[in-house]
């Protein structure tokens, strides 16, 4: 999601912009085992592929009937359980150059009924699952790929061998994708599907998040297909939470090119540390899915913004010039995870007095109201209140207005004289606005979506005095706000029509704005 980043930033003294992905958002905690690695991707991740297509129910099998031995390559005459490239499988007995219980990556030969055995590669952590060049295969399968043989004969060569579960490497590989997560600096793990033998591979495990019975989860990541090869693929996900407890699944996707925020919701059957599945849907075809940002949270019924750890409320809205801290403890969010105001208990604080030697000369929102108050023009729907300085408010009129304290005394009122002068609007419930009110020490002006609804001169003002209280957002005693202000920027200097224009074209599309 853009965030506007062609953004006017000359002049900005406070701001914020809680559609912003990538810092802020609702308070919350990320539950998944040291999310610095297990949410956030890296080379330390406990996250493990596996493979049980060879598993047997716990015992071995016979491969069939020996014909020769040579070369390094077994010839069968006759084939018992079949067997596939890239299956993983251990001996039963030690003979023939093989070792009981050493696990072996078997090579099919042009198809036949002959095979190669190989080194195993059981690397994990992904940083082997790239392709390497000299190879054009993934790295864990060098030994695979340079036809490196392990050194077998006919002597007693074992017939029986089992192919034990939850091996990595041998149908799903894992990758670290260094600076390649959305955000930036960030990393995704790449699966990588490269069987086009129908054999069904996942990953899970090493990884468990701890929950109580009864609590609602709510499981979000981001994906995107890696190239074309995986148009119309998705990812399943489902999880287990004990013998006998009730799991849950999902399916994310068709998957595209663009990362794409996926979540499920469900209720935890039992109090344990649920293991999580992914799974590829289809493994006739060679393919990869990228992930990042995978978060578990609970007792919400929806995802927030992502998060290392846990994001307080004094760090879910973050002031763009690093200059303030902001308590969002009194208000709400909406869906989209904006800052959602609905009466009078709800408000932010800046975290200092004004009394510091500010000067304001223009205030922008990007706002939508719930409700309009349609004819009682006592009661104001205040955007923002600098106490004994600076109002913003939508009046009983449907208008939004800007009240000023004048130098001499009194009020620059925009609820009051010659209104259709110093008011934009009318506005309207559940639309989205780009709202700017400027001053450059002779005549304050109004936009409304870009559009200049008023230039009014004002006398007795050479400049916005400090109030006497700390700055709020969403209230003022019994003049709350009701709805969602995702956006705010305060600049020390008056826009120019260019600059809010600027500004209204980088929100447009986000917010729809008309």
């Amino acid at each position: 999601m853009s965030v506007g980043g062609s953004l006017n930033k000359e002049g900005l003294v406070f701001g914020y912009d809680s559609d912003n992905t990538f810092q802020g958002g609702e308070p919350t905690t990320n539950l998944v085992p040291s999310p610095q690695h297990n949410a956030n991707f890296t080379t330390s991740n406990g996250w493990s592929t596996y493979n049980t297509n060879q598993y047997n129910g716990n015992t071995y099998f016979s491969i069939g009937t020996i014909q020769s031995v040579a070369d390094n390559i077994v010839i069968l005459s006759s084939v018992g359980r079949n067997i596939r490239s890239f299956d993983v499988l251990t001996p039963q007995t030690t003979g023939g150059g093989v070792t009981a219980g050493t696990r072996y990556v078997i090579k099919k030969i042009n198809n036949t009924d002959s095979f190669s055995l190989h080194e195993y590669n059981s690397s994990q952590n992904g940083s082997q699952g790239y392709i390497n060049p000299e190879t054009g295969f993934f790295k864990v399968h060098d030994a695979y790929a340079n036809d490196t043989r392990i050194s077998i004969n006919a002597t007693n060569f074992p017939t029986m061998w089992w192919g034990p579960p939850h091996l990595p490497n041998s149908g799903l590989i894992k990758e670290i994708v260094e600076g390649g997560g959305r955000r930036q600096g960030t990393n995704s793990m790449r699966l990588h599907v490269y069987r086009d033998d129908g054999v069904v591979d996942g990953m899970a495990y090493g990884v468990n998040t701890p929950v109580t019975l009864g609590d609602v989860i709510t499981v979000s990541v981001w994906l995107k297909r890696a190239d074309g090869r995986g148009e119309g693929k998705n990812l399943g996900y489902s999880t287990y939470f004990g013998g006998g407890f009730a799991g849950s699944s999902a399916t994310f996707g068709p998957l595209t090119t663009e990362w794409k925020k996926y979540e499920s919701t469900w209720t935890s059957s039992n109090t344990y540390g649920f293991i999580s599945y992914w799974w590829p849907n289809s493994t006739t075809d060679p393919y990869s899915i990228d992930m990042c940002d995978f978060q578990v949270e609970i007792n919400k019924g929806h995802s927030t913004n992502f998060v290392e750890g846990t994001r307080s409320n004094t760090e879910s809205i973050v002031d763009l010039t690093g200059q303030r801290q902001l308590d969002t403890s009194n208000i709400e969010w909406s869906d989209l995870q904006h800052p959602h105001f609905h009466g009078a208990s709800h408000y932010i604080d800046m975290s200092d007095n004004p009394q510091n030697g500010e000067q304001f000369a223009s205030w922008e929102f990007v706002t939508k109201f719930d409700v309009i108050y349609p004819t009682d023009t006592s009661v104001y729907r205040q955007l923002y209140i600098q106490e004994s300085s600076v109002w913003i408010a939508q009046y009983g009129t449907r208008m939004v207005g800007i009240d000023i304290a004048k130098d001499s005394g009194g009020w620059f009122d925009g609820n009051g004289g010659n209104v259709t002068s110093s008011q934009i609007g009318p506005v309207s419930s559940n639309i989205w606005y780009h709202i700017v009110f400027t001053w450059d020490g002779s005549n304050v002006k109004g936009y409304l979506n870009n559009e200049l609804q008023f230039t009014t001169a004002i006398s007795g003002l050479t400049s916005i005095r400090n109030g006497a209280t700390p700055r709020r957002i969403g209230r003022r005693s019994n003049q709350p706000f009701f709805g969602d202000i995702p956006v705010v920027r305060l600049y020390s200097k008056s826009l120019t029509q260019k600059e809010v224009t600027q500004n209204y074209l980088s929100f447009k599309n986000r917010f729809d704005l008309t």
